[in-house]
């Protein structure tokens, strides 16, 4: 009687530990403390491994954090009790370009709320979305990269280093001009009832003739502007918001027929040119073999990537890699890096090796403030640490892809494996949160450092 009477009350004890401790991870939870929250809630989630709030909590958790795999996986695994799942599993599917699994996601979310929801009309207009990415994701372009900078967005156009046979571009109030070879033709960028559309200029005798308005199906009741005009004076590329495109800006190709005086249907020239933010500036030195194109995506404010191209003489689509390939090379995660001196043959039937360009980086030190060249740095301290950084967030990375990998062992294995792995996944559930502290901790000193040298010495202008 005693030892019942004994194991009733540790019985009680136990629970009642388990009960304080869930309400310390809400609270932490409630709290937007999410790092220590995701680490109680893993905790919680020993003694009651399928438990659905707290598999949710922990996927939550990593959303805020931006641990996407581990979010999406954990998101998977809490079934369908909350009706909200599905809303973060659409946005992180979308995010990561898995199009088809979005709208499904997004679609399964609409089912469980009303159309008075807040979150209705977005939900709605995030499903054409996606359903347009994968039509898109159906033409990914392989690219091979020449260089990729950050620079300030106001002055853009001094990373364009075109050779004079390219023409020349200039931007006064955010509206781009550009001027061929021979300096007898622009294409300039002018208001129509306030907002921006596409013009044509022509040189006369001494000096320039009117602006004549390029016609439909050019120009739109939305806005066209960054004009570049190839040496063959037939085709353009410009940049437009459009309601076809991506979203944002995107980069059109059309080409003038001089036999019907008229400017063929706009081409959407697709990803990894364009994405779901601000692509365009779209130029072409075929004197050199290489072009531009700029874009804010993942880019702090203000700011803006250019990559430096070797265009190819014929589009080259990734018919042959696989979907998660293609996804990285149609957001620029993943592309071929060549010199520019590099001549590229290639056959399209064959896999192309590609590789993420380790040297590449965006840094943001302070809200004007972006860095993307070790050269950048102006403490040696912040340089080293954040060398540091990045090789403990590629193994962060690691960990992360060898937990969905023991999480996939763990469904097929047998009870005896079971326990092994459940030990392994139990640990790397425990280290993700801690290691994303002391990286995010890292990260902060590494800004401390650079910005306490900046005050002293301040960037010069390039």
């Amino acid at each position: 009687m005693m030892r019942k009477y004994v194991f009733i009350l540790l019985l009680g004890v136990s629970l009642s530990a388990v009960a304080q401790t869930a309400q310390q991870a809400d609270a932490l939870f409630m709290a937007k403390d999410y790092a220590k929250a995701q680490t109680a809630y893993g905790n919680l989630l020993r003694k009651s491994p399928k438990n659905q709030l707290y598999l949710y909590r922990i996927a939550r958790c990593a959303y805020e954090l931006g641990d996407t795999q581990t979010a999406i996986c954990r998101f998977e695994e809490a079934g369908e009790k909350y009706a909200l799942r599905n809303y973060y599993l659409g946005e992180l599917y979308f995010g990561e370009y898995r199009f088809a699994e979005a709208f499904a996601a997004y679609e399964q979310y609409l089912e469980s709320i009303e159309p008075g929801n807040e979150r209705y009309h977005y939900v709605e207009e995030q499903m054409a979305r996606a359903e347009k990415g994968e039509r898109y994701m159906r033409r990914v372009e392989d690219v091979s990269i020449v260089s990729h900078t950050v620079v300030a967005k106001q002055d853009f156009l001094r990373a364009y280093e075109l050779s004079p046979e390219a023409g020349t571009l200039t931007e006064t109030d955010g509206r781009v001009t550009y001027t061929n070879q021979r300096g007898d033709r622009k294409v300039m960028t002018c208001d129509t009832a306030g907002r921006k559309n596409l013009y044509f200029s022509q040189w006369l005798i001494d000096s320039w003739g009117d602006s004549v308005v390029l016609p439909a199906p050019v120009n739109t009741m939305a806005e066209e502007n960054y004009p570049f005009l190839l040496t063959d004076g037939i085709t353009l590329y410009f940049g437009s918001d459009r309601g076809d495109g991506l979203g944002g800006y995107d980069i059109y190709l059309t080409r003038y027929n001089s036999v019907t005086d008229s400017y063929l249907q706009p081409e959407n020239i697709g990803m990894p040119f364009n994405s779901f933010a601000n692509d365009y500036m779209l130029a072409i030195d075929e004197n050199k073999g290489i072009g531009y194109f700029a874009t804010d995506r993942n880019t702090a404010t203000d700011s803006v990537s250019i990559y430096c191209f070797v265009p190819n003489e014929e589009k080259i689509i990734l018919h042959n890699f696989t979907d998660e390939k293609a996804r990285l090379v149609a957001q620029l995660k993943t592309y071929r890096k060549v010199q520019k001196e590099t001549e590229i043959e290639m056959d399209s039937a064959e896999e192309v090796k590609t590789i993420e360009d380790e040297a590449v980086f965006m840094l943001v030190v302070n809200d004007t403030t972006v860095y993307s060249d070790w050269q950048d740095f102006r403490s040696k301290e912040a340089m080293t640490l954040y060398r540091n950084y990045r090789q403990t967030a590629r193994q962060a990375e690691q960990n992360i892809l060898r937990l969905g990998e023991l999480r996939q062992q763990y469904m097929t294995a047998t009870t005896e494996e079971q326990t092994t792995i459940g030990e392994q996944i139990l640990a790397l559930e425990e280290e993700n949160p801690i290691q994303k502290e002391r990286l995010q901790s890292t990260l902060n000193e590494v800004r401390r450092l650079e910005n306490e040298e900046l005050q002293n010495f301040p960037i010069l202008e390039k």
